[in-house]
């Protein structure tokens, strides 16, 4: 079995990854303005 074959996801579970991490995006910038966040330099980076 080659290496691309062993590595394939199934789409959905990328969906749950973006999913997932846009959540954490919103409850690390909960309160936020956009010049409190980009202030914020530990929380604009960790969300890029």
């Amino acid at each position: 079995m080659s290496d691309f074959e062993q590595d394939k996801r199934e789409w959905r579970l990328y969906l749950d990854d973006m999913i997932e991490f846009a959540q954490k995006v919103q409850s690390y910038t909960d309160g936020l303005d956009q010049e409190g966040f980009i202030a914020s330099g530990m929380t604009y980076d960790a969300t890029l």
